[in-house]
């Protein structure tokens, strides 16, 4: 099993099991670059990627604040992630809210190689723990600087070590081979 079916088979609990967790660190990076709290003062547009997005929980917080704050239109976020079952987890966030497919978008995306992704069209790049997970951080690092304007902001949340991340993961293929074994036996 590749990683991208890793990511969709857990896409379904991803929300229950890690927005407890990452939440409330993605809000205080958030806080850190100055985009939450969002009122008619402070607000910044902003145009931004969040790479390895997995179900949209940062795209659609920031959704939900300048929605809040009613400046909906100073708001424009392609939240990306290799996992078909992420994007279409955080397009149905993004339609649960009613928010314009014009400013609010999801694709699948390779975050070493942001194909057909505009250079300087950002004006903000987060990635919120998925650079360690991701083979090649250099090149990652790279495609996000090439996609951000001059003079913009990358925020990337990480966790210090990632031991537990081949346990989990295999513990997930095993899980994975497990159901489809039941699914294929004859009673």
């Amino acid at each position: 099993m590749n990683k991208a079916e890793t990511w969709d088979f857990c896409a379904p609990e991803y929300e229950t099991l890690a927005v407890p967790v990452t939440g409330p660190c993605i809000t205080k990076l958030l806080e850190q670059v100055s985009i939450l709290p969002v009122t008619v003062s402070t607000a910044q547009t902003i145009k931004a990627i969040d790479i390895a997005g997995g179900a949209g929980f940062l795209s659609t917080l920031l959704g939900e604040a300048y929605s809040k704050a009613g400046l909906l239109e100073k708001v424009t976020i392609l939240s990306s992630d290799f996992s078909p079952k992420m994007v279409e987890f955080t397009e149905r966030s993004f339609a649960s809210h009613n928010w314009p497919s014009s400013q609010f978008y999801a694709r699948v995306l390779d975050a070493t190689n942001l194909v057909d992704v505009s250079s300087n069209h950002f004006t903000h790049a987060f990635c919120t723990f998925g650079l360690m997970m991701i083979p090649d951080a250099s090149k990652a690092l790279n495609e996000m600087l090439r996609v951000l304007q001059p003079s913009g902001t990358v925020a990337i949340t990480t966790w210090q070590k990632v031991g537990w991340v081949p346990i989990v993961s295999e513990c997930i293929a095993r899980a994975k081979m497990s159901s489809t074994k039941e699914e294929n036996s004859v009673p």
